[in-house]
């Protein structure tokens, strides 16, 4: 639901995956958090 997404985002969230998971999703996801925490000071 776009409210959870919302509430989700307000809360601190860096992103947000809706159900069914999907696995590639899902890596990419993670991977693309993984680079983000490696380039900040």
């Amino acid at each position: 639901m776009i409210s959870d997404q919302e509430k989700a985002y307000a809360a601190g969230c860096d992103d947000f995956d809706t159900k069914p998971i999907d696995l590639n999703r899902l890596l990419e996801m993670i991977s693309a958090a993984l680079t983000k925490q490696k380039h900040l000071p």
